[in-house]
């Protein structure tokens, strides 16, 4: 029960921060949304329909956190989520809003797999107990070892987010310290040990407990320092599926239906498949190479599905940098900064979601170097989001955060000229070296076959989402 009405009182909090941007976050692009517009989307993310969506999807959270009509309320919200969230990673800027999003749909998921279970048997119930326990004892261990990889073990990376404006709150103050303090050292090699140490004893009954606390403990440090929305409060109450409980054998028990039956040989083959999943995704991400034909498109296919990833929240590629947004008049004059990331009323770029759109459009520079056309698509998207008058242009300033001796230095890098009306991009390099560095180093993650594979492009390609 606490775990439903508190998983409902977060979507309803997430929901609610949401509204003032529900025009770009859930709208398509033919509204001027975040949404790729094609004949499926449009059905949905139109100004007609989505009013009743969202008040829809507003009921569902008030309904689980009340603990009214709770498993229909499950299952719209599981579904809603689903399609904003996993379904629309791919077809939108807002890339289904990254961890937060991802964490919304997966904790309500299980919400739904357990309220429906415990309304049919002690013996379902803990299966979907369990199967929730593995897969999220997996998604910490993978955490862990994707943040070894992308430079935690050698102290590079969550310095860089707390000493940005993007994602710190308090990033004036951090960015104060010296990049080699001691203080971001322990933090870096906390934030990967505890990840996997924790995620292991989440896979053993006895420890599981103990584990469940670590994450906890990390993610109410984490929600005081980053911004984030509400993924720390959400990663905290996937914790309570870790806590002692009594026993699921006082549950009553239903006649069994096709549906239980269904859903057990489904959670037991989830549950076996995931390590295999797991194994193919990190053979292409860390092996740099891809699976015979068949099994990749298999591999592919079943990880979109599931929203299977390698969770890799704040490595370095992600936060070493950050972008400043301005409007003028079209050929130069005087600029205007949109972009204030420490104006607390400012409800549009104070939003995690848009800083994951931000920060999305600009990785693809990183992510794939050899397609231009992906970044000036999205980049041109975006720009037409930002309301510019007529004979109005935009300036995207990318701003690299490079880690000098004593102090943190905000070097601007590159601008990119964006007059949304001629639908051009001209770039002009502020600093080439400090441009080229970020683009060819800082980041484990080099280009990939396509968005939504780890399979690398080519024989020798390095593999990426």
């Amino acid at each position: 029960d606490l775990l439903r009405a508190a998983y409902g009182l977060i979507l309803l909090g997430s929901l609610l921060q949401a509204m003032p941007q529900w025009r770009r976050f859930f709208l398509s692009e033919r509204w001027g949304g975040y949404g790729a517009s094609s004949p499926a989307v449009d059905a949905v993310q139109n100004p007609a329909v989505m009013p009743l969506v969202l008040a829809a999807w507003l009921g569902s959270a008030a309904c689980l956190a009340a603990g009214i009509w709770s498993v229909p309320a499950a299952l719209l919200n599981a579904v809603l989520c689903y399609y904003f969230f996993i379904f629309m990673r791919w077809r939108g800027l807002l890339r289904g809003m990254g961890a937060p999003g991802f964490m919304l749909w997966w904790l309500g998921t299980a919400v739904l797999l357990v309220e429906y279970a415990r309304t049919r048997s002690a013996a379902l119930a803990s299966l979907a107990l369990l199967a929730a326990q593995v897969d999220f004892a997996i998604i910490m261990i993978t955490a862990g070892i994707a943040k070894i990889y992308g430079g935690y073990a050698r102290g590079h990376g969550m310095e860089l987010g707390l000493a940005n404006p993007m994602w710190g709150y308090w990033w004036a103050r951090y960015g104060s310290l010296a990049p080699s303090h001691w203080l971001f050292l322990a933090m870096n090699h906390l934030g990967w040990s505890v990840e996997i140490v924790a995620g292991v004893l989440m896979l053993f009954p006895a420890t599981r407990a103990l584990g469940g606390f670590m994450i906890l403990a990390s993610f109410v440090f984490i929600a005081a320092n980053i911004r984030l929305s509400l993924l720390c409060e959400t990663v905290i109450v996937c914790c309570f599926l870790f806590w002692p409980v009594q026993s699921a054998a006082g549950l009553p028990t239903a006649p069994e239906v096709w549906l239980d039956r269904a859903l057990e040989w489904g959670l037991w083959a989830y549950i076996a498949l995931r390590p295999a999943a797991l194994a193919g995704l990190s053979w292409n991400y860390y092996g740099r190479r891809s699976l015979p034909g068949p099994v990749q498109w298999a591999l592919d296919r079943y990880a979109n599905l599931f929203g299977i990833i390698l969770w890799r929240v704040f490595t370095a590629d992600i936060v070493d940098f950050h972008i400043r947004i301005f409007r003028r008049l079209r050929g130069g004059g005087p600029r205007t900064e949109l972009s204030r990331y420490d104006r607390p009323g400012d409800l549009r770029f104070n939003h995690v979601g848009e800083a994951i759109t931000v920060t999305s459009l600009f990785t693809a520079l990183r992510y794939f170097p050899d397609r231009t056309d992906i970044f000036e698509g999205k980049l041109l998207r975006y720009a037409a989001t930002l309301g510019l008058a007529a004979g109005e242009e935009a300036v995207f300033v990318l701003v690299v955060l490079r880690k000098a001796e004593e102090e943190f230095e905000h070097v601007p890098a590159v601008e990119f000229i964006v007059d949304p009306a001629s639908k051009t991009v001209r770039e002009a390099r502020l600093d080439e070296a400090a441009f080229k560095a970020w683009v060819g180093s800082g980041s484990a993650v080099l280009q990939a076959r396509g968005q939504g594979s780890y399979a690398p492009a080519g024989a020798t390609g390095a593999a990426a989402r």
